[in-house]
């Protein structure tokens, strides 16, 4: 009887256990969650360095092929990124309120398309309600360089009626020192900054204007022909390039990202730092003090007698040109 009962807790037991790692593994596979992933290609960057920034979007464990992802990227300082990332093909869908055009203007809001340093430039959105309910909305305007390094990040905030269209006319000072060509217009609509998890209403639509020192002739602008969708399906990427010298500001940026599918909402956020490349004596600036740590470690390895691990900028084991060429490329900057 003793043997009987014994066979059969044990018996039990295992039922048990098999019955919770089941239900353990059941609840990993399919858990109801909406998740973003971020990622970027190093952790810490110099001045003029491109970072590229790639995301995935998962539903229960597997890609999400249609979804929109709000992501703002901050500086130490201020705005630099606006945009919303698409992870796959988003076709014959209903936008509650959506970006019905975009366009650069002068300040009446007509369409210009050239505009020379050290002038204004106007950007234009305008965008409608298509619910029978208010909407608070978030506009945000991001324009990039033709070089790809940020120059503007601005949102504005309101709420618009029901079937209701509406615009905003957003004003950009162009710096006299500003890149010459073709640069880059991305508006997007949230309910409210990515970085309090608000999310996008519908698809960015993009569009160009020229920076150049003499009246162009052209009068059109290019509009959705940016980027094609090359990540794989619930899969997004996109690069910028830092501001070279002092104008970027050194420290921790922030990548904010959120999604919202039917009910299920997600948010993530990452950092990658800026730093000094070439501070060998961290002192805070790159000066000829960093120059002469490098050129008396020069063509030093490990177990030489004047071998200085901090001139080692590329950390590849060896003070080489590649060393001496980083620290005059960063040359003068400083905190």
């Amino acid at each position: 009887m003793k043997l009987k009962f014994k066979f059969f807790l044990a018996f039990t037991l295992i039922i048990i256990s098999a019955t919770l790692l089941y239900t353990k593994k059941i609840n990993v596979a399919y858990a109801t969650d909406l998740v973003i992933t971020l990622a970027t290609d190093k952790e810490e960057y110099g001045t003029g360095e491109k970072v590229t920034l790639k995301g995935n979007l998962t539903l229960e464990g597997y890609g999400f092929r249609v979804g929109l992802v709000a992501v703002e990227i901050e500086s130490p300082i201020s705005h630099l990124i606006f945009r919303t990332m698409k992870t796959g093909p988003l076709e014959n869908q209903q936008w509650e309120v959506e970006i019905t055009n975009l366009y650069p203007c002068d300040q009446y809001g007509n369409p210009k398309y050239s505009f020379k340093p050290g002038t204004f430039a106007y950007v234009k959105v305008e965008f409608e309600n298509n619910s029978n309910s208010s909407k608070p909305i978030a506009v945000a305007v991001y324009i990039q360089y033709s070089n790809s390094v940020p120059f503007v990040a601005k949102i504005d905030k309101t709420t618009i009626p029901p079937n209701t269209s509406g615009s905003i006319l957003s004003s950009i000072p162009i710096p006299s020192t500003a890149p010459l060509g073709t640069t880059w217009i991305f508006a997007s609509i949230y309910t409210d900054q990515p970085k309090y998890g608000g999310f996008p209403y519908c698809p960015e639509k993009n569009a160009t204007f020229q920076i150049s020192t003499t009246s162009s002739s052209i009068q059109t602008s290019q509009i959705g022909t940016y980027e094609t969708q090359t990540e794989p399906p619930s899969s997004f990427k996109f690069t910028f390039v830092l501001p070279k010298g002092t104008s970027c500001p050194f420290g921790t940026y922030t990548i904010y990202a959120s999604a919202k599918w039917q009910n299920y909402t997600a948010t993530a956020s990452k950092t990658f730092k800026v730093i000094i490349i070439g501070d060998v004596d961290n002192d805070g600036d790159v000066d000829m003090d960093d120059i002469g740590i490098a050129c008396l470690a020069f063509g030093t390895k490990p177990g030489h007698p004047r071998w200085d691990p901090r001139a080692d900028i590329t950390k590849d084991g060896i003070v080489d040109m590649d060393d001496i060429g980083l620290i005059c490329l960063h040359f003068g900057e400083h905190l």
